[in-house]
């Protein structure tokens, strides 16, 4: 038996690929598949799936309003995005960035005045806090649309 297999055996069952990472030179992949090919396991309750904390919970409560998942990376750093997300989804948790944030009737005058003419792209200096895709969605539950314009008269001319 390879000393690497001897790690994965003492080590992946409580602490996984991550805790394998730093004891072997691979990958987190090449660790999950080489511990399921020897058949090795995760033990229940040791993973991501794990249970949440009481303080893990209060974590998420005090900074995915304000900060989102990037936030709460920082503070809890064993959860995946995926968890943080699922997690404030079930405790009914919105983040305060923009796409969390009611549109404004300010931002829709914005939009009516300048998105049929310019699309998202002429909103995007005028709406610092909103993504191109943001304006594009509001614009289009707001009912607006771009402005079509024909040809150009050279192009118009060209043919036949």
């Amino acid at each position: 038996m390879t000393s690497e297999i001897r790690i994965l055996r003492r080590h992946y069952p409580t602490g996984g690929s991550a805790a394998c990472a730093r004891l072997i030179d691979r990958s987190a992949v090449a660790i999950s598949k080489r511990a399921s090919d020897e058949g090795i396991m995760r033990e229940a309750g040791t993973g991501s799936e794990s249970a949440w904390t009481a303080g893990e919970i209060a974590k998420l409560r005090r900074h995915y309003p304000a900060g989102g998942t990037v936030a709460c990376l920082a503070v809890l750093p064993g959860r995946t995005r995926g968890a943080i997300r699922e997690n404030a989804r079930r405790l009914g948790l919105k983040c305060a960035g923009a796409t969390g944030l009611a549109w404004t009737e300010d931002e829709i005058a914005v939009l009516r005045r300048h998105y049929p003419e310019g699309g998202p792209r002429a909103c995007l200096p005028l709406l610092p806090a909103r993504s191109a895709r943001a304006i594009g969605e509001a614009a289009k539950r707001a009912g607006l649309t771009r402005i079509k314009r024909g040809p150009l008269p050279a192009l118009a001319e060209a043919k036949p």
